[in-house]
């Protein structure tokens, strides 16, 4: 999709996103500044969006800084200038805590925001990498125009506040949200890539007037809807300055039509870039170290110099590396494969489970979901597929099946705790016929 979500935690600005994503998804050294980390990494500074910005003092397009970060998204969602609030009501004679209580925007929340990674379709990042100066502004232009609109949506037919008993009383937050936008230009690869960051703070106003939290159920539920809205306006925004034509494309069949630019463009794109050739209904598992070979699939085009690509990002031997159908690869998921209790399995184990992953991953995009998306009817059916589908050549016994369960919730549990997805849609309910039996790799078809 064009536009992703992850939940933000308190604890994640300061061990993650003032560490990487919000300098370029690079590396930021210890005592560095925020700003400066930025100018190194080749990327402008972080700009407020949002109709909300007037209740908290700040104004649209205003630079970010980093103690607003800390306060706002790293410390439990308090007022941007929480420090400064503090420090006036205590030169006023206030005691500290009620010097405290005056920096805070309504409860003290875990959750303190959504991250919405937005980023064009292919064709249109691939004319913004190839395309002249012209070009590029004009695709940068649409790219914020499609944000801003997005942000105005949520704020007007998705965002909900909920408070009261079990949450009886539903708001819309009449004032707006807020919301820090991060432009990146290129991917963790090194590879040119338009996208942005925009964190999305859970905080706003009710009604009443007091501060409350949207409920991030609503916004993962909309994720799809916000990514289909952006994929039109940035499109429409381009065709129109450019004097360009889209049409829709079947990429992979019981899924959505994908709109592409037609004629002589769509030729150079694909015969410049072999995204076409890229295109499959299937993930693809690639072993580093094993020089690009998949297994499931045709190698990507490309991707001959993997090996010294692999060597550069630091990879370890037999890492697996999951490849969607579209040709990306989700550093998320990869991460959670990287250093987690997953990495820490025998290998044997990982051998085991990342074919798994690979065939659930499939399943669940030729449903139009991508990896995090899936929900517990998800996992019933693709249960159901595994054991008793007409259509698969092998099913599998219930002991087996237990074990691939196990696989499952393994990797949604790790991506549960990292906030990418909303809960883990795994439960280890036991069927009926579960016998004691190892799952061997032979076992995955």
């Amino acid at each position: 999709m064009a536009v992703e979500i992850s939940i933000v935690r308190a604890g994640q600005m300061y061990r993650y996103y003032l560490r990487q994503p919000l300098v370029g998804d690079g590396h930021r050294f210890a005592r560095t500044p925020l700003r400066q980390a930025q100018k190194e990494a080749g990327n402008p500074a972080g700009r407020w969006m949002g109709r909300g910005l007037t209740a908290l003092g700040l104004t649209p397009g205003e630079e970010v800084t980093e103690s607003q970060l800390r306060n706002l998204f790293g410390e439990w969602g308090r007022h941007p200038y929480a420090d400064r609030i503090e420090t006036d009501r205590l030169a006023k004679g206030d005691s500290p805590k009620t010097a405290f209580r005056a920096g805070a925007l309504g409860r003290r929340v875990t959750v303190t925001g959504a991250d919405f990674v937005f980023r064009p379709q292919p064709t249109i990042y691939l004319l913004w990498a190839l395309g002249d100066d012209e070009t590029r502004r004009v695709i940068e232009a649409a790219h914020e125009y499609a944000i801003e609109r997005v942000l105005a949506w949520i704020e007007d037919e998705v965002a909900v506040i909920r408070y009261g008993k079990d949450g009886i009383h539903r708001d819309r937050p009449p004032g707006g949200l807020v919301a820090a936008r991060f432009r990146h230009y290129e991917a963790r690869s090194g590879m040119p890539l338009l996208h942005d960051h925009l964190l999305l703070s859970v905080k706003g106003q009710r009604l009443d007037g007091k501060w409350g939290s949207i409920h991030t159920e609503a916004l993962h539920e909309n994720t799809v809807a916000a990514s289909a809205l952006y994929n039109e306006l940035v499109a429409a925004e381009v065709c129109e300055a450019l004097g360009l034509a889209t049409e829709p494309r079947t990429v992979t069949a019981g899924r959505w039509p994908v709109p592409v630019f037609c004629g002589h463009t769509l030729c150079c794109l694909t015969s410049c870039c072999g995204w076409g050739s890229q295109v499959s209904n299937e993930w693809r598992l690639f072993w580093a170290g094993d020089g690009g070979n998949p297994e499931g699939g045709r190698p990507v085009p490309g991707w001959e110099d993997l090996e010294e690509r692999e060597r550069a990002l630091g990879l370890r031997e037999r890492q697996p590396i999951l490849v969607s159908p579209d040709g990306r690869v989700d550093p998320r998921l990869s991460e959670c494969l990287r250093r987690s209790a997953f990495s820490a399995k025998a290998q044997g184990t990982q051998v085991t489970y990342a074919p798994l992953y690979r065939l659930f991953f499939t399943f669940l995009w030729q449903r139009g979901l991508d990896w995090y998306e899936a929900s517990e009817d998800d996992v019933e059916d693709w249960e159901d597929w595994r054991r008793r589908g007409s259509g698969n050549p092998a099913p599998v016994v219930g002991g087996t099946w237990a074990k691939e369960q196990a696989a499952l919730k393994l990797l949604y549990g790790i991506a549960a705790q990292r906030g990418l997805v909303p809960a883990n849609p795994v439960t280890l309910a036991s069927p009926s016929d579960v016998k004691s039996s190892d799952v061997k790799s032979s076992d995955v078809k």
